[in-house]
């Protein structure tokens, strides 16, 4: 399995992930090297949005929806991810640590080089998910 570099002292801050998703549905682009910290957003609607190089810190993003997302050497630590929706996603060498996602549903989703580790995944839905290593 091959894990992502990300390297911490290139990333710009982000401020929301919200803007940033309006941000990038407006300019055709994808959301490249953003780290977002003890952010809390909830609710967020995102679709066919890329996200490159991302770090997602201390984050309370429930009750989101995340439909036909990438997510590409993406790091995800402390966050609370609960009742999310993730459907037809594609995961790449992402990493899910100590992750709070119950509830949330991964239907038709692929992940690839992947890591879900000490995360509460109780009540999530991964009908049709595919994982490969």
């Amino acid at each position: 399995m091959k894990k992502a570099v990300i390297n911490m002292d290139e990333l710009e801050k982000g401020i929301s992930i919200k803007e940033d998703i309006l941000y990038s549905e407006n300019n055709n682009e994808e959301v490249y090297k953003k780290l977002y910290e003890k952010i809390e957003e909830f609710d967020i609607i995102a679709k066919n949005i890329d996200f490159t190089k991302a770090v997602f810190l201390k984050c309370n993003c429930q009750n989101s929806k995340f439909y036909q997302c990438s997510f590409t050497d993406t790091l995800f630590e402390d966050c609370d991810f609960s009742n999310v929706d993730f459907g037809q996603a594609s995961f790449l060498r992402v990493s899910f640590k100590n992750c709070k996602m119950m509830g949330s549903k991964f239907p038709d989703t692929i992940i690839y080089d992947s890591e879900i580790i000490e995360s509460n995944l109780m009540y999530s839905n991964f009908s049709d998910m595919k994982w490969k290593n």
